[in-house]
This record gives structure tokens, sequence and C-alpha cells, in this order.
């Protein structure tokens, strides 16, 4: 279980304990319905002064009306009596650094998260397939950037100065945030791993390595297991952050 999953069942716990809102009305009291962006520093119940049981709340990203916010609406409306519609956007919107044009290359380019600079959204590209070391202790330190570093099932993110510590047959991953991100990377004991770095740089001289992953994931395995190293994603497709 991640930390955040353990967080939100805690917080759900307390409040359903304490929960004493059962006997209001389905349809929103005082009958009007918000359309408005899903950026997470904004709170429609503080800056719209509500209530449980007030109000609608339908959110996307920039407050849009899509064709499923509509239906939304035509329910609140048809259905549960609103007769009022407030469409509320705000400054700083993430919606502003892109278009659809953008978001469909970078979808093309990667599945991973991209990052945001002054030109743009961009792709930063993604680190190593989550493996483990059976032996060994790592240590990444960033030295310039910031990185992402999957540990077990928490994901950290550390900026420059900040040492991440792997213990011993944990499966972790990484991947730069930013552009030019530099990473220290340190294994104790590490008699032994210059071996594992070598044959797994030639590997990728052969072109064992395609845009998708490994071209054959059987020699990759071999190569990593010869060196007592284990690439959790191809043992186990369940693994955290396979």
């Amino acid at each position: 279980m991640s930390q955040v999953l353990s967080e939100v069942l805690d917080a759900n716990a307390r409040y359903a304990a304490s929960f004493d809102k059962g006997e209001l009305t389905l349809p929103p009291a005082r009958r009007f319905a918000i359309l408005t962006c899903m950026d997470a520093r904004l709170d429609p119940a503080r800056y719209a002064g509500l209530a449980e049981g007030d109000a609608h709340v339908i959110r996307n990203a920039g407050g849009r009306a899509s064709d499923d916010a509509i239906r939304s609406l035509v329910i609140s409306y048809k259905l549960l009596g609103t007769a009022e519609w407030f469409v509320i956007h705000h400054t700083d919107c993430g919606m502003e650094f892109f278009t659809d044009d953008v978001i469909r290359d970078l979808l093309a380019s990667s599945l991973e998260t991209a990052a945001l600079g002054e030109q743009g959204f961009y792709d930063v590209g993604s680190g190593p397939a989550p493996h483990l070391h059976p032996g060994q202790v790592e240590h990444f330190r960033v030295m310039r950037g910031s990185v992402q570093v999957l540990v077990g099932d928490d994901m950290v993110t550390a900026d420059v100065g900040v040492t991440v510590t792997v213990p011993t047959g944990t499966a972790h991953s990484f991947r730069a945030l930013e552009a030019g991100t530099q990473l220290l990377g340190r294994l104790t004991p590490g008699h032994g791993f210059e071996a594992a770095l070598e044959d797994v740089y030639a590997l990728l001289d052969s072109g064992q390595l395609g845009p998708d992953g490994p071209v054959d994931p059987a020699v990759w395995n071999a190569c990593f297991e010869r060196h007592r190293q284990v690439l959790v994603s191809m043992r186990n497709q369940s693994a955290p952050g396979s």
C-alpha cells in the first residue's frame, strides 16, 4: 500500500466516523451548479462560500463545457432542479501552456509525465525499468535538477542536495524531472557492479534497447541475473512501477 493510499483511507475513516450530513436532500439546497477547473490549488467550497449540500461542483481540466460536463449540467438542471450555472476559470491555468497538438505529440512520444519549462511542456524521458539489488544498498544524491525515485511502493521527489536511500532488495526506479538533471549513485558494497554496467552498456551499443524497452527481455534478464541483479518489471509485471 502506498503512503498516499494509506493517508486517504485514514482520512476517509475519520470522516465517515463523524459524518452527520445524511439528512441533506439530494437536490442542492441553493439550486446552482459550478463548472470549474480541476487545478489542485483551487477550493470551490472556499471561493464560492459553499457548505455540504449547497451546490453541484463539476470539475475538469480548464473548466471546459465538454460533452461529459454538459451531461452533468443537464442532469443537474432537469433532474435535480438547479436554476443557475456558473463557469469559473482562473489565472495561471495549466491549460494555457499547451494545445491539443502538443499533448498529442507528447503522448505519441512517451507515456511518462512531462515537465513544464519556459517553452511549455516537454518530455524528459524515462529512467531504468524497476529493478532491485539483492545484496546492495543504493544511494542517489541529486547534484543538479530534480528527480523522481520509486522506492518500493513510495514515490519520492528529490531536489539538489537531497539523498535518497534504497534498502537492500527493494524494487526501485528513477527518472529526471528536469532537463540536465545529474545524479550521483553509490552502491554498497560496490564490488562487481562495474562489470554489470559494462555488460549493460555492451547490450545498449549492440542495439538491444528499442524505443519501447528491451528488444529481447530474456537477454537482459540473463545479463542482470549473471551479476545478481533483478529487473523487476520483466520478472513480475505487477511489481510497483512496472
